[in-house]
């Protein structure tokens, strides 16, 4: 995968591969998730472990195939600081980067904010942009089976979304 740098206050994130996981049970491996670390990488700050973990390391489709996409800031947004993270499961991941697994900290299981099919596994970091003339945010998806784009919407109420605008 690789690791990212919070340019809104350096924290470090780093996704991992296949690995035993037992952080939920007062343990400290994290296989098949998602890390945020202080910007000395001393401290574990937060973390994301999909529900299905212990079948992404038994079939070898983790989420350490692909580094974490931060996105800008999305002013509207209930959850204006968000990242986006596939892997070889196929599943594209929308997390909260200032509660990742919305339980507060550490340790914990789920907590996406949404998770979309790709039908083929991620094998490269998506790609963000953002539109100078509209300011509309986008994230474009390569996967063996070809590519995808989705435009960043938040409705009325602050929920933030992808929504697929075009795939080939």
């Amino acid at each position: 995968g690789g690791a990212v740098i919070d340019p809104t206050n350096g924290d470090v994130y780093v996704d991992t591969g296949n690995g035993p996981y037992d952080a939920n049970q007062g343990g400290y491996d994290y296989g098949d998730s998602i890390l945020r670390l202080s910007p000395d990488g001393a401290r574990l700050l937060d973390s994301f472990t999909p529900p299905n973990f212990q079948q992404l390391d038994a079939g070898d489709v983790d989420l350490g195939s692909s580094a974490p996409a931060l996105l800008p800031r999305i002013s509207q947004s209930a959850t204006p600081l968000l990242l986006v993270q596939g892997g070889k499961d196929g599943v594209f991941r929308l997390i909260n980067r200032q509660d990742m697994s919305g339980q507060g900290g550490p340790g914990h299981i789920g907590g996406e904010l949404q998770a979309l099919q790709l039908g083929c596994g991620l094998y490269t970091q998506p790609a963000i942009w953002t539109s100078p003339a509209s300011g509309q945010v986008w994230v474009f998806v390569t996967t063996g089976c070809g590519m995808r784009a989705y435009r960043v919407v938040t409705d009325a109420s602050g929920v933030t979304r992808l929504v697929e605008a075009w795939h080939n």
